[in-house]
């Protein structure tokens, strides 16, 4: 009867160690993270524009700019919006969907960047459109997403920032690089080429031969080389084997346990 009680306590306990496996930095163990950005190389072509992702600062709880759904959410310093400049960009990593957009230049205010990037760090905040700034989350959400003659849309979705692999997995890091394309009336963002960063830190470049990413040549692509449309969580990447085993293996020894009190 002990050690059928130390069994179920053991079992009982299992999903919970296995849950807690995980390393510092928030990744499960066996698991390995891989970060995104991109960058537009020839943004000088275009002057008279402003290349803007929206959202770029997320809820934690909607996944949509944050103050959207709960105007008394709290807020950040930095804006919900990235003017895209010269260097990497990235989205927030929680963001159901950031679109980057095109606005006209002349008909908006640049304000002063609050805060500058250390050296070498992605910046995920700009500097603000002052006539944006002025706006309500509300209302921001519905100038970006509710046909406002004054923004326009690329059709281009920015990737997650962040997933997870299996760490046999070589490939740590995914880099777009963009290029603008007029098209029509319209301007449109395509890939030109993918710059894959592996565990060893070497790089290669990969052309785009069209507008899809194409995978690396390197050996041991990721199983997720296609960046989902929406942020994983890293709880979804823990094995569930081990749940599903503990589970049952607590169900059967309760069962053994109530056959041997009937016995009794």
């Amino acid at each position: 009867m002990r050690t059928a009680r130390v069994l179920l306590l053991a079992l009982a306990c299992g999903p919970g160690l296995v849950a807690g496996a995980a390393r510092a930095d928030g990744v499960p163990n066996g698991m390995a993270s891989v970060t995104a950005d991109f960058s537009v190389v020839n943004l000088k072509e275009f002057p008279g524009q402003l290349f803007v992702t929206y959202p770029s600062d997320c809820s934690y709880r909607t996944h949509k700019a944050r103050g959207v759904d709960d105007p008394q959410e709290s807020q950040n310093s930095w804006p919900d919006y990235e003017v895209i400049d010269e260097g990497p960009h990235g989205p927030s990593g929680i963001c159901q969907e950031s679109i980057i957009y095109v606005l006209e230049r002349g008909a908006w205010t640049i304000g002063e960047r609050e805060r500058t990037p250390e050296e070498g760090v992605v910046a995920y905040f700009s500097a603000p459109i002052l006539e944006l700034q002025a706006m309500t989350a509300t209302q921001r959400y519905a100038f970006f997403t509710g046909g406002d003659p004054r923004v326009r849309s690329t059709g281009r979705q920015v990737q997650p920032q962040r997933w997870v692999v299996d760490e046999r997995e070589r490939i740590r890091h995914v880099h777009d690089v963009l290029r603008i394309h007029r098209v029509g009336d319209e301007l449109k963002l395509r890939c030109d080429s993918v710059i894959y960063t592996y565990s060893d830190e070497t790089t290669e470049e990969v052309a785009c031969v069209t507008d899809a990413r194409p995978q690396p040549t390197g050996i041991g692509e990721p199983t997720r080389a296609q960046l989902p449309s929406q942020p994983l969580s890293l709880v979804s990447s823990i094995p569930r084997w081990p749940f599903i085993a503990a589970a049952a293996g607590v169900f059967v020894i309760m069962a053994l346990l109530g056959l041997r009190r009937r016995r009794a």
